[in-house]
């Protein structure tokens, strides 16, 4: 199963991924299907989609902090892209979004909280502090 399934038309795309502490599991191939990136085990078998969201639930409860999804993880990551100045199309492309307005719908409030961010910026560079 590939890990990235987009919700457009398109087919599926591979992501750079990050590499999550070994006690949760580690990324890694599928056994013959070498373009095929998912979850696998310590053993190098693949974890099940369902059990994802159960070595998440171990690392939260790890780190003790609030319960999260995958799905909040996902939303975390482009939200922190956008603040960090990461363009509305690069967002749409690493989420697999087919288009901008989607993204655009979705993280909206994002952007303005950016833009009130860059205009404080601009602020502190025009006061020369």
């Amino acid at each position: 199963m590939p890990l990235s399934h987009e919700k457009s038309s398109r087919q599926h795309s591979s992501q750079e991924l990050i590499h999550w502490p070994a006690t949760t599991g580690r990324w890694g191939l599928a056994p013959g299907q070498p373009d095929d990136l998912v979850f696998v085990t310590r053993t190098g078998r693949v974890v099940e989609p369902r059990n994802v969201n159960t070595m998440l639930d171990r690392v939260v409860r790890h780190a003790k902090i609030d319960r999260s999804r995958v799905h909040d993880l996902r939303h975390t990551c482009a939200t922190l892209l956008l603040l960090d100045g990461a363009t509305i199309r690069d967002v749409m492309d690493q989420l697999g979004h087919a288009s901008v307005t989607t993204t655009g719908n979705i993280y909206g409030h994002v952007l303005d909280e950016a833009k009130q961010k860059m205009a404080e910026r601009m602020n502190r560079l025009a006061e020369g502090d």
